[in-house]
């Protein structure tokens, strides 16, 4: 009788510690995209997520770097679960900085967290850009027929430019990597990834039936 006693404490005390690591769960079922970034260790992650929690997400479900042509690779982007709407896609967000670190902020091992940093809703659409599916970022209130005409004129060759700067410009500009479109009041903005990771192009335009006038386009640095 005394081992089954013994058994039967044994297993409550496995259920126990099984039970009293809710981070060791979460982190073991993270979705990583890691990209250019260094590998990260179990212990690192958790690291990470728990300075996430500290900023107010309750629970990590995705860690990514930080797109590189848009920020410095040294920023971890730590994000919730993610809602899925139809096309659209929001989530919430927190950046966790590696070293060099945050001024001012939360520091835990090689990680910190700027002390204002609270989370922050980010939101997606996906679009088929030259028979493929594509998530791009976008405000919550995209007119998703306009951005489709947009990226549908793009992919025709139905474009036409306001000035011969925007048209030189625009022809170094790979059409089919979009990382975030917005449009408001007629305007449509598009960014677009290049092959040096620092640096991205744009374009500002305007929708003229089932045309996009290219009014400026340009590449930024960072």
């Amino acid at each position: 009788m005394d081992w089954l006693i013994r058994l039967l404490l044994a297993f409550q005390l496995t259920v126990l510690s099984t039970l009293a690591d809710p981070l060791g769960d979460e982190v073991a079922g993270l979705k990583l995209n890691l990209r250019q970034f260094r590998p990260l260790s179990s212990n690192e992650l958790r690291l990470v997520v728990d300075l996430a929690h500290s900023a107010g997400l309750k629970r990590v479900a995705t860690i990514a770097a930080a797109e590189s042509q848009l920020a410095q690779s040294q920023h971890l982007v730590v994000g919730s679960e993610e809602v899925v709407s139809g096309r659209r896609i929001s989530q919430y967000t927190v950046w966790v900085c590696a070293e060099p670190f945050a001024p001012g902020g939360d520091r835990v091992g090689k990680f910190s967290l700027d002390s204002r940093e609270r989370p922050y809703q980010i939101h997606h659409a996906t679009f088929t850009i030259r028979g493929k599916p594509m998530r791009v970022s976008c405000d919550s209130d995209l007119d998703l027929v306009a951005a489709d005409l947009a990226f549908s004129a793009l992919e025709a060759g139905r474009i036409t430019y306001s000035t011969d700067q925007a048209k030189t410009n625009a022809a170094a500009i790979d059409f089919a990597t979009p990382l975030s479109v917005t449009n408001k009041e007629g305007k449509v903005s598009i960014i677009f990834k290049t092959s040096d990771r620092w640096c991205w192009d744009f374009i500002d335009g305007r929708l003229k039936k089932n045309q996009l006038v290219i009014e400026q386009a340009s590449r930024g640095c960072s």
